[in-house]
């Protein structure tokens, strides 16, 4: 018997109808969108992909930054039991055409003028990888200069706003056992090979992140990372799950995001070190931001290997997480309330009752005990399909079941 809730539509109309309007989930540049709305609006634009040919097993690519629509299109995409592809705004024309092409992508949403860049040109370079794209979605603002072109790289353009004006779609195909959402991820080949996460692992780890992360009934989540990667995607459905808000803006700007945290009261937010030490430059306050109660931090430039001392001296007791597209992003954390020396490590606890991490010796095999600094190799049920190449559309992709997923160093904690 399926479990029907574990599917991403049964999440988001739980938390439509259990919320109060005074908790919006989002913050979009201080735009209140509640969960009802987010859920009504994911619904209409079901109703308008499934009117363009969008089924169970399609694939619809977003490419679009940290904006409402990424959410409703992905809740859309669920519905109906297809696959949102991530595809990031940073990308160009031969970084779009690769995974667009190979993931079979039959219709893409973008925003033409997002930064005032024209990704409709960008698109029009990748044409010869856009074979399968039937159809591409322009999202637009009303900031934005008026009008979309009626065709790209011979691919007719439908405006985003009237997917939206369509009536609720009723029918939900949404499963658990279906994939939902394809990221990239580095691998052992010269092209980054695709992660596709099933509708029951990702609301799974939603939960996971909600009890594990601390997001009570006060909590307020900063979205530092984007949407279109893991790290990102894992901290908004953490709060959804929660049922907290979500402060968001589509493009990092420290300075924003420093007055977001003041006008909103955050409480929790991660980040990576360059974004905090970012942070930490916008304000000679002492705490540096009073409200933030969890800070989790993943380690990407090594001249800021002293990030965590620093944020002790501003009154932040930041956290060392652990986490990779196989297994998202939250996999684990650190104790806020441990040593400095032991929150600086990546890892800590497995944030899910049911993750199995084994920490090995690379050369012997021999496994290790808690405390040393290895790799690891790590499992977590429901079991992640991988999926490394496209399939025919309208057919569920080739799944590898991850029986155990060994990654790069990590440190594991035995609390």
């Amino acid at each position: 018997m399926k479990r029907t809730d574990l599917t991403l539509s049964a999440l988001l109309a739980a938390r439509a109808r259990h919320a109060t309007r005074s908790v919006p989930m989002l913050l979009d540049r201080g735009r209140a969108v509640s969960f009802a709305e987010l859920e009504e609006e994911s619904r209409r634009v079901a109703t308008g992909l499934a009117r363009l040919g969008i089924g169970p097993g399609d694939r619809v690519a977003l490419w679009l930054p940290n904006v409402s629509a990424w959410l409703s299109c992905f809740f859309a995409c669920a519905r109906l039991g297809a696959i949102a592809v991530s595809v990031n705004t940073r990308f160009r024309a031969h970084e779009v055409a690769d995974i667009v092409g190979r993931s079979g992508a039959r219709l893409l949403v973008y925003w033409p003028g997002f930064k005032g860049i024209d990704f409709s040109s960008i698109l029009a370079g990748a044409a010869g990888a856009l074979e399968r794209v039937e159809t591409l979605i322009a999202y637009a603002e009303a900031r934005d200069d008026p009008g979309a072109p009626d065709y790209v790289a011979g691919k007719p353009v439908r405006g985003y706003a009237a997917l939206a004006a369509q009536a609720p779609q009723a029918r939900d195909d949404a499963d658990p056992e279906a994939g939902c959402v394809m990221f990239t991820t580095s691998g052992t080949t010269r092209a980054p090979k695709f992660v596709l996460l099933d509708q029951r692992a990702v609301v799974a780890h939603a939960r996971d992140v909600a009890r594990g992360f601390g997001l009570d009934a006060d909590a307020v989540m900063l979205l530092v990372p984007p949407l279109c990667g893991v790290f990102g995607f894992c901290c908004a459905m953490g709060a959804l799950a929660a049922g907290r808000p979500l402060v968001m803006r589509p493009a990092w700007d420290p300075a924003l995001a420093a007055a977001d945290i003041a006008a909103h009261r955050v409480t929790h937010a991660n980040a990576t070190d360059e974004a905090i030490a970012q942070l930490l430059a916008q304000t000679d306050a002492q705490p540096a931001f009073p409200s933030l109660r969890f800070v989790g931090y993943a380690a990407f430039n090594p001249r800021l290997d002293d990030i965590v001392a620093r944020a002790e001296r501003r009154g932040l007791a930041l956290v060392g997480l652990y986490g990779a597209s196989e297994v998202q992003a939250l996999f684990a954390r650190q104790d806020e309330h441990a040593p400095r020396a032991e929150r600086s490590l990546a890892g800590g606890r497995p944030v899910s009752a049911a993750a199995r991490v084994r920490a090995r010796d690379p050369a012997s095999g021999r496994v290790l005990p808690p405390g040393r600094t290895t790799a690891v190799k790590t499992h977590l049920t429901p079991v992640i399909p991988l999926w490394r190449a496209a399939a025919p559309a309208r057919r569920r992709p080739t799944e590898t079941p991850a029986q155990g997923l060994r990654s790069d160093r990590a440190h594991v904690s035995s609390g």
